[in-house]
């Protein structure tokens, strides 16, 4: 497995690549509240019929805050009590510590919790969890039962927290380590900020390798950010390459790829993938596979190999919320149950949760998977309301590879005045190592490299 990252305009992208073939991306998302982060918010509406708050988070759209995501209501939900109204709780014009717990999306503002977690490497701490959860994915219960025994005197009054997988085999002296760092970062939040204001963020894409793949054996980083790979030294899967990995693993195909709409199967069947703003609807089309049993058997063989391609995309897509297949017809329940087994097998290799419900008396399938963050296809199809539209952040993340790529003191670049603009706001714009010199073209959102070389020889051109 692969992790391979670049360095560009805003931030860092690139890929989970496993088998040679892209299995999940990886974007920073540019000046957006994410997924994780901890902001200061201020109670700007209560609404009592709804149990149920709009919080401003410094943006155009208020969060949405529930009363099952508040403190009060947790503790009076552990002490079999009965729940209070939000209006007792929040009060308009109070200053709350708010999470992310669902990305804002088209009309909608975040969604926001007041029961923080702070995520670590082994660890999730939950500063009013009131509770120890150990991984279900952890194969032994007896480790799972020594784990809450030994855990639970380590937590204070009203904090709980949960041990991920990756602990099993790991000194409790590293789990208690990392509880008292997380503790401390969460006693270093502070309200006294202005609304918006981001006191936590760990939602990157550098944080998430850091946390989840840096320490696996079993993955291999390589990235073109030399500050990044200076940054993990220590590590002996970490390496550094001078050219765009964009380029060199081919992601920008993979990508393109990624938003077809349309798949092929190893077999000649294909699935048809279509996301609106409701739902997710995916047909399987038998197309070119005929089989070579009967038609009720090439029916099952299609759609086994169709679930098992469906986990995949709606990983790489991250596709959420009200999932429906069209599986090609099947005669027999027996072979529905297997397709339904099929799915959630293939499923666990996703780390978001799933819900695979079952077949509709229409025979499609119908499953959830957990909106956390905007899909692929709503990342790249960006709002041309944005400062920086997507062709034109793609046109300077290439001309930034670029130009990384070339030793030559004296660059003269042709550009447009839009790309010129956002190009100035980059940190290659002020390389101090070398003179770029930046002319301006008509076309749009395009560049050229029009000439290249020595100081002597770009400024003798030029008389």
């Amino acid at each position: 497995m692969q992790v391979v990252l670049d360095k560009g305009p805003v931030g860092h992208r690139g890929a989970l690549i496993e088998g040679g073939n892209v299995v999940e991306w990886l974007f920073d998302q540019r000046d957006e509240l994410r997924q994780g982060m901890i902001v200061v918010g201020r109670i700007d509406q209560v609404l009592k019929g709804m149990d149920a708050a709009f919080v401003d988070v410094g943006g155009e759209q208020n969060g949405y805050l529930n009363v099952k995501e508040t403190r009060e209501y947790q503790e009076a939900k552990l002490g079999e009590e009965e729940p209070p109204a939000l209006s007792s709780v929040l009060k308009v014009g109070v200053y709350v510590l708010a999470q992310v717990k669902k990305e804002a999306a088209g009309t909608k503002g975040p969604t926001l919790s007041l029961l923080l977690q702070l995520p670590g490497v082994y660890t999730v701490y939950m500063p009013f969890g009131g509770y120890v959860a150990i991984s279900k994915k952890m194969q032994s219960e007896d480790t799972r039962k020594e784990w809450r025994a030994a855990l639970t005197p380590l937590m204070q009054e009203g904090e709980g927290m949960i041990l991920r997988t990756s602990a099993e085999n790991v000194d409790y002296e590293v789990i208690e380590t990392e509880i008292k760092e997380l503790r401390g970062k969460y006693e270093a939040l502070s309200t006294e900020h202005k609304p918006g204001t981001i006191l936590y963020d760990e939602s990157s894409v550098e944080h998430r390798v850091a946390r989840d793949f840096l320490g696996d054996e079993q993955v291999e980083i390589v990235t073109s950010d030399a500050a990044l790979a200076k940054k993990w030294r220590g590590n002996e899967r970490v390496s550094w390459q001078r050219q765009s990995v964009w380029k060199t693993y081919e992601l920008q195909r993979a990508l393109e790829k990624t938003l077809q709409s349309h798949v092929w199967l190893r077999n000649g069947a294909s699935l048809r993938i279509e996301q609106t703003e409701a739902m997710t609807i995916i047909d399987v089309n038998s197309t070119k596979f005929t089989g070579k049993t009967n038609l009720n058997e090439t029916a099952f063989q299609v759609n086994k190999e169709a679930a098992e391609q469906v986990a995949r995309e709606l990983r790489k897509r991250n596709l959420s919320g009200i999932i429906l297949i069209d599986f090609v017809d099947m005669k027999h329940e027996k072979e529905r149950q297997k397709i339904i087994a099929a799915m959630r097998q293939a499923l666990r290799a996703d780390s978001t949760i799933t819900n695979v419900i079952g077949f509709t008396a229409l025979g499609i399938m119908e499953m959830t998977r957990k909106k956390t963050s905007p899909s692929i296809w709503e990342r790249v199809t960006r709002s041309v309301r944005e400062e920086i539209p997507w062709r034109l952040e793609e046109e300077l993340w290439q001309l930034e590879q670029e130009l990384l790529e070339l030793d030559e003191d004296v660059l003269v670049i042709g550009m447009s005045n839009r790309l010129k603009q956002a190009f100035e706001g980059s940190l290659l714009a002020h390389d101090e190592t070398r003179r770029i010199v930046v002319k301006e073209l008509d076309d749009r959102d395009h560049y050229r490299i029009l000439q290249t070389g020595s100081h002597a020889e770009i400024d003798g051109n030029s008389r």
